[in-house]
Formats: structure tokens, sequence, C-alpha cells
């Protein structure tokens, strides 16, 4: 059943605590304050709103006090004290919420004030929000359907039979909100002036200009020491590189030392060549193959961009056992082992030359030099080297192995010489498999092993002959 209202007669939605026409209470047995117009219980003997005394007689149930509906008839208006008796109820009873809000936002809008010369967007936001918000809790006070939401979402502690315009919280928070938008837009008006503080306070006005200016030069300050610092390290990295091949002065020494792709572009930037003697320049192709270094691929695209042939003859000779990578002893030695089984003077013995890696290596790549090939191209030697990452770099710039298997002529002795056959996987860009024959001819110029005499019929020093070779 929809209420009537008992000061106009009208009638409510069902639910409704206040009439829609008037205003007036629809609630039965309430008394009203004949000094601040809340309403209270209607046995309470004194005004919850501003403490004054109710009287002894109680009103009957059901019925409503002339001052109720004398106050709903004639509400008081805004402008009254009795209009902002919740606002005062509201600062009294959250006295620590109250101070530290307003606090917060005293300081809050004198920091942006003072700040205001330098800031520009971000004090129109903040401003433009609470001037934004203040316009929403007004709304929700004129519009039935919005205020029952506000009621019932912030203002649930209070007297729901109070219009919303009376909660003394809805009156705080319209209040700051109102006030912090009124400073703050005019702070922004006199931006150009320094603030609102700054322009009405000469001597803070000064010590506003100075701290801003120190901030700025302080900004100035570090974009030029940035700036130092970069030209700094610029002229670190030129005068004492991290890499000390960095320094050198020729290419021989650059390729020797390991030096980086920049380092060589320089050089030949600033008019160094390659030797014009194509074993020599062959030389620097193969210390760039050998030398590890984290730019050996652009090294060596360097070497080939100026002149290096790729498909020139090198001679794989190392002097640091410590370049022989481990697929490189695994190849040299099986490259050993086949030409020794091949060559050997004594049927089914070979020697084993196991325990020497750089020596094994070396004898390998003077048995290729031997061979009709007069050494391995720029492809092969990498590949003997087990450095697959230069082999696959070198294939993927269009650089193939020969057709040809790499040759090694090998001689174990006087009357013992032995062919030995190197093959490459072009897919792989690993060594596929090596043959060996052996032959009886004169002494060739292939490698003597170390500390063998061609009259001695007994082996070498530093080498063990073993028994029947096994099969490999």
């Amino acid at each position: 059943m929809n209420p009537v209202c008992a000061a106009c007669a009208q009638h409510n939605e069902a639910g409704a605590s206040f009439c829609e026409h008037c205003g007036a209470s629809l609630q039965p047995a309430r008394r009203a304050c004949p000094r601040c117009a809340s309403f209270n219980d209607a046995d309470a003997r004194f005004c919850k709103g501003c403490g004054a005394s109710l009287g002894a007689q109680a009103a009957a149930p059901g019925a409503v006090s002339t001052p109720v509906a004398h106050a709903a008839k004639a509400p008081p208006p805004l402008a009254t004290p009795q209009s902002f008796a919740g606002l005062y109820h509201f600062v009294r009873s959250h006295l620590l919420i109250v101070n530290s809000l307003v606090g917060f936002a005293s300081t809050a809008v004198a920091l942006l004030d003072f700040l205001s010369p330098r800031l520009w967007v971000l004090p129109r936001v903040i401003y433009g929000a609470t001037a934004l918000l203040a316009c929403v809790l007004l709304a929700t006070a004129m519009v039935p359907g919005l205020d029952r939401w506000l009621l019932g979402w912030l203002f649930r502690s209070e007297d729901p039979r109070h219009p919303l315009w009376r909660r003394g919280g809805w009156q705080f928070a319209v209040l700051l909100l109102a006030l912090v938008s009124g400073f703050g837009f005019e702070s922004v008006a006199k931006a150009n002036q320094g603030g609102v503080l700054a322009s009405s306070i000469p001597g803070l006005r000064g010590w506003q200009a100075r701290l801003l200016s120190i901030d700025s030069n302080l900004h100035l300050v570090k974009a030029g020491v940035a700036a130092a610092n970069t030209k700094l390290d610029r002229i670190e990295a030129d005068v004492d590189p991290a890499n000390p091949a960095d320094r050198c002065a020729d290419l021989p020494c650059a390729i020797d030392g390991g030096a980086s792709a920049k380092a060589v572009r320089e050089l030949f930037a600033r008019g160094q060549s390659l030797p014009a003697n194509p074993a020599l320049a062959a030389s620097l192709l193969w210390e760039a193959a050998a030398t590890p270094n984290p730019d050996q691929a652009k090294v060596v695209d360097l070497l080939l961009q100026h002149g290096a042939d790729a498909q020139a003859a090198l001679l794989p000779i190392l002097e640091d056992a410590r370049l022989v990578t481990i697929a490189g002893q695994r190849n040299s030695q099986a490259i050993y082992d086949k030409a020794e089984l091949s060559a050997s003077m004594l049927p089914g013995t070979f020697a084993a030359y196991s325990d020497r890696t750089l020596q094994t290596w070396d004898s390998m790549a003077s048995c290729v030099a031997d061979g009709a090939a007069r050494g391995p191209t720029l492809i092969q030697a990498a590949a003997l080297l087990g450095n697959a990452t230069l082999v696959a770099h070198l294939m993927h710039e269009g650089i193939r192995f020969p057709a040809k298997p790499l040759l090694c002529s090998w001689s174990a002795g006087p009357g013992s010489h032995a062919d030995v056959w190197v093959h490459f996987d072009p897919a792989t860009g690993q060594v596929a498999r090596i043959d060996g024959s052996a032959f009886v001819a004169p002494p060739m110029r292939g490698l003597m092993l170390p500390g063998s005499a061609p009259a001695a019929p007994a082996p070498s020093p530093g080498f063990a002959v073993q028994g029947p070779a096994k099969r490999r």
C-alpha cells in the first residue's frame, strides 16, 4: 500500500521514508527537536542532533508531533544555522578523520600552488576531478534515485530518515571539494604570477623563484654531466680499449691478437691493406680463422672483402696447443692414425702420437700442405679445426668445399709412403671419412716424424710401437 503524507496528503511510492512532494517524514511515532528540527525516537528525552531537551512527555505510538508537521510543512532553509547541525555533529564525532583530510588537502593545494609556475597539466587534472566529484554529490541530492543509492553506500551509518542534503558527511564532502576546487582554479589562473600565495606574499615569491631556478640549474648540470660522461667513454674506448689488440697499428698485429671487427675496419679505413704476396695474405686469413675472437666471422668477411682469396691454399700450422679444439684434435688424430697405418714399414704396426696434440696437428698440417692442392682452402681448414660456427657462416656466404677431397702425402720413413684423402660432407661441413693407400716410392717431401732416423729400424723416440693394428 502506498503511504500517504500526513502533511500534504499526497501519495508516495511504497517503502519511501520521506514525502516526494514536501519532504516530510512518512515514519510514525517520531519527535522533531524544536531547536534543530532533527528527528528523534518517540521515547527520547534529548535530541541526538543538538542535545536539547525534548521534554518528559513522550509522544503517543503512531502519532506525529506538532513540530514534525510544522517542519514538514515549512522546512528550514539551507541558510539557517539549523541546516548545518548535521555537519557540526559529523565533525565532532569524526574529528580525527576530518583533521587528517583537511590537513592533507591544505598541504596538497599549497604545494601545487607553490609549483604552479612549473606544472601545467597536473593541477588542472586534480582540480577538474574535485570539481566534477562535487557536482556529482550535488546531483545525487537533487535526483531521488541517486540519493537512495548514495545513502545506502556512503552514509549507511547515519539516520536514514534525514534527507541527503542534511547529512553531515555529505555536507563535509561537498564543502571540502568546493573549497579545494575554488582555490585550485584560482591558483591555476595566477600560475604566471607564481600562484595565489606567492603573488600575495612578496617574500614567498622570492623563495619560489630561487628554488625553482635551482631545480632548473640542477637539470642542466645533470644533462651536462651525462654528455661529458658519454664523451669520456668514447675517448676511453678509442685510447684504451678493452681489447689490447684494438690498439695495433697494422693488420698482422690486429689479426694475430684477435682485434675486434671495428678495429680492423678502422685500420682499412686508415689505408691499411693486405700484403701483395698471396702467401702472406693467405697466412693472415688463416690467423683470423684460427684465433678465438667474438668477431671472428666479421673479421674474416673484412679480409675477403679487401682482396683475400677464400680458395687460396693455406698452411694451417699452429704455435699454441690451446688453439686446437677438441674436434680439431679428433680430426688430426684420425688423419695421423690413418696415414701411419697405411705407410708403416712394419706390417700390422703403427706409431701412436695421441699424447702430443700440437705436434699431431702440425704433422697433419704439413702433410696436407705437401698434397697436390698445396694446402686446404679456408673452409676446409675451418672444418679440420672443428670450427662449426665459421664453417656455417662461410657456407651461408656462398663459399663451398672443393669438389676433390683434400690430399695428404705422408712419409713414415725411407720407402714408406701413403696418400690419405680427407672427404668433407658439404651438408654438415664436417669430416665425412678418411681413405688411405700405401705405396713404395723414392723419399718425398712429406713430414718426417720428430726424432725418426731413416736407417734406424727401431721406432722413433716418442712413439710407441704397438702390436697388430686393430681394424678401425
